[in-house]
Parts: structure tokens; sequence; C-alpha cells
């Protein structure tokens, strides 16, 4: 393309700012999507999470009650996944098409990846391979990054790195990618999606060495073990399957532990127990061995991601677990698994409730054990796909909701809200709704909480602040109140949105200059 070419293309590109909300120095504004714990730290000091707000936080625990500590920006939309690589590098991926990898060390971006022609909705690093990253999105992509040359050598910093470049695709997946993960030595991939089949990838070949088939929805989350031998998924068909790589078949299948579909998903230290959770807000943990599943607590909203911290692992217990939410709250839960029978089979210390279709509703206090699993033999479709709860006018409400808490929620599931977490990072309130007014300078929105402000778009500042309801007819009256919103001619120059959850204005440079005006006019 010729150097004008260029330079015309440049000038018609549109520019994006945003508004800063009030309390974005040291939160997130609205939903948290990823939790990650810095596992180099020893301690469990510090975890990164990953926002609908674009930025990545890293958050110290040193003291005892979580604090800001940095915050990394760059990404133009929301931040979907998080991995720690090493010591000093953390990567991240959004719906802004790239990977960026930040200097955690020095707070600073390193590099931007770019290959993803939509959506990156997932990322995988080796445990004991700290530079095998590989990244998956939507469009059927999925990239395997060399990223050592970029982290060993003296390259220029916030440096662009192309796929083409410094990236192998693996072709052969169908359909969109959300989810992913690499066994320990960074040597085999699992990725899945919305083909509802796992694929397996030799990352040192870049060849697809197989396909695991049983889940009949949406594939949301997967952990692979150490050496690379089994593999776990969680899926919206309500189930987790446990699979032999190297047989390439589902051993195990359980299901009857949530009402909704099953987001996030992570294991234990020696692949004994697996804790899940989901659209249903149920956080549950379930024993491997003997096919066994109980309720830890209970959720304000849709989890998203889980994340376990085994830096205070014990003999009682797994360590801490942390839940990534739809709302706008980041908690940390004890990951203390109740009484259970040992795997040898004996009696239980705790009553076993069965979720089976005769069963009746099934307790929801924690340390109350039913059977979820099937026997561990090759298994086929998908086993009693229903709600085991009792509960299903309500756990269809968290669905429909989104995630919400049910307008009617049961009275297990109110003793159930009462109990309290370890640590709880709480965001800001994330706009929701925004207008022009008439006179195309400023912008009224409301948040979360229903609160109504009015925002000058030329020097970027709250200049007023309204009672408003949420859910209620104040915000469209206060649109048509001639005393705020006078009628005027002004032509319109900018374009509003409100993804982030503050206010982001877009300029055209066609439009950009539509209502400029001079003083001797």
């Amino acid at each position: 393309m010729s150097s004008a070419a260029e330079l015309v293309k440049r000038q018609r590109r549109a520019t994006t700012f945003t508004l800063a909300h009030a309390e974005y120095g040291d939160k997130h504004i609205g939903g948290v999507n990823v939790v990650e714990v810095d596992d180099e730290q020893g301690e469990g000091h510090r975890v990164f999470t990953g926002g609908r707000d674009g930025s990545v936080r890293a958050w110290d625990l040193s003291s005892g009650a979580p604090r800001c500590a940095n915050t990394f920006e760059g990404h133009a939309a929301w931040v979907n996944d998080v991995k720690r690589i090493d010591s000093t590098h953390l990567a991240s991926a959004s719906s802004d098409q790239s990977v960026r990898l930040w200097n955690t060390k020095e707070n600073a971006l390193s590099a931007t990846l770019y290959g993803h022609t939509d959506y990156v909705m997932a990322l995988g690093r080796g445990a004991k391979s700290a530079h095998t990253l590989a990244s998956g999105g939507l469009n059927k992509e999925l990239f395997v990054w060399d990223i050592e040359r970029r982290v060993t050598t003296n390259a220029a910093p916030s440096m662009t790195l192309y796929a083409n470049t410094y990236a192998t695709p693996l072709s052969g997946a169908k359909d969109s990618i959300y989810a992913l993960d690499v066994s320990a030595n960074g040597n085999v991939l699992v990725s899945g999606g919305t083909e509802l089949a796992l694929r397996v990838w030799d990352t040192r070949t870049k060849a697809k060495e197989g396909k695991l088939k049983g889940h009949t929805d949406n594939v949301r989350a997967i952990v692979v073990d150490e050496d690379g031998k089994r593999c776990i998924s969680a899926s919206s068909d309500r189930t987790i399957r446990v699979w032999d790589i190297g047989q390439q078949r589902c051993v195990q299948t359980f299901a009857g532990m949530h009402t909704g579909s099953i987001w996030a998903l992570d294991v234990n230290h020696d692949f004994t127990r697996v804790y899940s959770s989901g659209v249903d807000r149920r956080l549950c943990v379930t024993n491997l061995l003997n096919r066994r599943s109980t309720l830890l607590c209970l959720e304000s909203a849709a989890v998203l991601k889980i994340k376990l911290d085994d830096s205070r692992r014990d003999g009682g217990s797994d360590g801490d677990i942390w839940t990534a939410t739809a709302s706008r709250s980041i908690k940390r839960w004890p990951a203390n698994v109740p009484d259970d029978a040992d795997v040898s089979g004996d009696a239980p210390s705790t009553p076993i409730r069965y979720a089976g279709a005769g069963s009746g509703s099934v307790s929801r206090q924690p340390g109350d054990w039913f059977d979820v699993g099937s026997p561990g033999v090759t298994t086929l479709g998908t086993p009693r796909k229903f709600d085991t709860w009792g509960d299903g006018s309500s756990g269809r409400a968290a669905m429909f909701s989104g995630g919400s808490v049910p307008t009617t929620p049961s009275k297990s599931d109110v003793s159930l809200m009462t109990m309290s977490p370890l640590n709880e990072i709480v965001g800001a309130c994330p706009v929701e709704r925004h207008a022009v007014l008439r006179d195309r300078r400023r912008v009224m929105t409301q948040d979360s909480v229903g609160a109504i402000s009015i925002i000058d778009v030329c020097t970027g500042k709250c200049i007023e602040t309204l009672d408003g309801v949420k859910n209620s007819s104040d915000f469209e009256a206060l649109i048509s109140d001639k005393s705020i919103n006078p009628l005027s001619a002004t032509p319109s120059w900018f374009t509003c949105n409100s993804r982030s959850g503050s206010l982001e204005v877009t300029l055209m440079p066609s439009t950009a200059f539509n209502a400029e005006a001079y003083a001797t006019d």
C-alpha cells in the first residue's frame, strides 16, 4: 500500500476515549471475568484479575485486606482470561482480538500479540514450561506462541508480535474455542468450545492427536493433569467429565451437582477433588475417587471463573478458592472439605443423599454428600440431565436473569447466602445505560444501583448528579424534562457506548467537526 493510501486510511480511523470512572483508580468497574493466583510468590500473597472494564489488576494480600497494588491498562475491551507466565510476566486475553504480555515487576506492557481475528477467550501455559503459551478464541482460532524470544532477549519494550512470525496456528478446530489448558510440561494441549467435542494437540509437532466426544452442549472449562494423561472438562450440559487422553475415552461422568451450565472448574494438587461452579451460583466440590459431591457455598451471581489457592493447604483443606462473578465483586472462600468416607469406600461420617430421579430434593447444606458419579468405565451420553436439587423454579430464574439472585430464593438458599467469604474485593458500579442530550455536549448516565449523572463530554467531568431508582421511569422522565434537556439544533458529532462499565466516546473524522463553532459566529 502506498504512503498516500496509508495516510488516507489512518485519517479515516475512529478515535475512542474513555471518561474515567470516579473509582477506577483502585477498583474494577462492573463484572470480573477471571482471577489468577500468583503461584510464584510462594505465600499466595498476590492475585491477578481481569475485568469487563478492560483492565488487569494485581491485588496485594500481604496485609490481610486486599489492596490494588497495580493496574495494567491497554486492552480496549473485556479481559477474558489471565495466565501467569513466570515470576515477572503475565499474559492477558481480550475481546479486542489481542493477547498482551505484562512485566509485573516494572508494571509495564512487554508485548502485544496479534493474530486473532475475533474475541480471544482462553489462555493456557505449561506450569513447568513457562514459555509455552496457547491462546484460543472465536472463529475457530488456536495459536501456540513463541514468546521465549521476547522474554529472554533484549527486544524493544511494548513491541508488537504477529502470529505469522511468532506463533504457530493449530488447524483442525471446527468451531469457536471457549476453553483450553496445557499440561505442566507444555507438550499436551486440550481445547473445547461450541464444537462440543474436545480436541487434543501435541504442541511439539503442532499436530492434532485426538478428539474426545461425549458432551452435548458447549464446553466451558478444561483442566489437564501434570503429565498430560488425563483431563477434566465442564460443560453447559451440566456435567463434568474425566477423560483418558491416551485412550481417547471418557472414564467418568459426574452429573447432578449443578442445576445450570457449569462455567468454572479447578482441581486440587493431587487431582482427586474437583471444584466447580457456574450459572446456578453454587460452588461444589466433587471427590473423583468415591464419586460424591457436596456444596461449599452459594455466590451472589453467576460464577465465571474459579481458582484454587493452595498456599494454605493442610490435611483438612485444599486451601482457599477465589471466585470471579458477573457481579462487581471477587471473593475468597475457604476450601475446607467436609468429612467424607475414605477412598476405600467405608461408611461416610455424614449422610449421603443420592442424586437419582426418585430421590426427591437434595439437601443444599454443606457437609451433606450425595452420589453424582458414574462407574469408572466408559460412559456415553449425558446421564441425569435434570434438576436434582428440588428447586427447579429458582434455578431457572437464576439462569434467565443472567445469574443474579432469584427474586424468591428458597429457604436453604437464604441460609447459604448468609455465609461470609474470607475476603471480598468490591468493585465500582458500572454505567448500565446512557443517553446523549439534545445539546450534543452532555450525556446522562445511570449506573447499576440507579444513580443518575450528567457528564460534560468536552471536559470529561460530571457536572450534575440526580436521584434515580433502578428500573424506574425516572431516567426517561429526566430526558423528557426540557429544563434539563432543552430543545437544540446541534448536529451529532460523537457516539457513546458503556460496554466497559464507563462511558466511552468515539469520534469519527467525517463527523467530529459537525458542531464546530467560533466565538465570532
